[in-house]
């Protein structure tokens, strides 16, 4: 037997159940689709901003580019694994 399998009568995280689980999906989607329709009209927002209150956000979006990350993790992982 798979070592994960024996983990699938564990409760769903967040108070999600059978009975309320297409709720929770429903809000999701719905935030999602909310997020996604106010970030063009952020975005546009935030360019008049002053450089100093749009650094931590530049800092923010660096981090999450895989270009400076990207290599490092996979010489990393190929060191790892040999």
């Amino acid at each position: 037997m798979n070592k994960f399998m024996n983990k699938l009568d564990k409760k769903i995280p967040f108070g999600v159940n059978k009975a309320n689980y297409p709720y929770f999906l429903l809000a999701t989607i719905l935030i999602f689709a909310v997020l996604l329709s106010i970030d063009g009209f952020v975005s546009l927002m935030v360019i008049d901003l002053p450089k100093a209150i749009r650094a931590p956000f530049y800092i923010i979006t660096r981090a999450g580019n895989s270009d400076w990350i990207l290599i490092p993790t996979l010489f990393g992982a190929s060191i790892g694994f040999i």
